[in-house]
């Protein structure tokens, strides 16, 4: 990826958090985030707290690294009183954006089983996540929720960057995959299985939006 990705990225991010920091000082923290039950605004938002206390350990921690995602997230603060967790959310959020606009996109970090993961790699998982719960804390608000096409197409990369090849080291990992791939102005899925000339034995398209929002199990 290059400067140009990087600075759209970041931008989108930036809205994202400037959303869900209007979003929890305008509701009810105690609004049950459905797609996310028995949560409610206020565990949605400490969890992007710890959130951005492990996606900053993380950039400072070697590839082969022993980090524990939970201890270091419980070392976040914790959700400020109502009507100040926006702006405790954009600061916290600052942190990371900064390291983000600075670090060498092609620098190497912790993230869980992925021996090459990258900045590039972060930064497009973080911008997946926050779009997720961005709809989480629409969905619960109102019934406009929606999420960038954009953005869910760069969630088919995080995919096949992140949760194959971690899945794949898991002893119940499945013995047939589901690949993402382009399809006309959508995204295709199709089962691992594959006819004698490797093609996939299925087919099936949407739109990406839907894609992605399907993946998550929302939608």
């Amino acid at each position: 990826m290059d400067e140009a990705w990087r600075g759209w990225a970041l931008l989108e991010l930036e809205s994202q958090v400037d959303q869900m920091a209007a979003t929890v000082d305008q509701f009810d923290n105690e609004t049950v985030v459905r797609s996310c039950a028995p949560w409610t605004l206020k565990d949605l938002t400490e969890h992007l707290l710890g959130g951005t206390a492990l996606w900053l350990r993380a950039l400072d921690e070697p590839v082969d690294g022993g980090l524990n995602p939970a201890q270091v997230m419980a070392t976040a603060p914790a959700p400020a009183a109502p009507g100040a967790r926006g702006a405790q959310l954009r600061d916290q959020f600052d942190l990371v954006l900064e390291r983000y606009r600075n670090d060498p996109l092609d620098a190497t970090c912790w993230w869980f089983a992925i021996g090459d993961w990258t900045r590039t790699d972060m930064i497009r998982r973080v911008l997946v996540e926050m779009a997720i719960h961005l709809w989480d804390a629409v969905d619960a608000t109102s019934a406009s929720a929606s999420i960038d096409d954009r953005v869910a197409a760069e969630s088919s990369i995080d995919d096949t960057r992140l949760w194959i090849p971690f899945l794949s080291t898991m002893s119940e990992a499945p013995a047939e995959w589901v690949s993402l791939g382009e399809a006309g102005s959508g995204l295709g899925w199709w089962s691992g299985a594959s006819g004698p000339d490797g093609s996939p034995a299925a087919v099936v398209t949407s739109p990406v939006a839907a894609v992605c929002l399907s993946r998550w199990g929302r939608g």
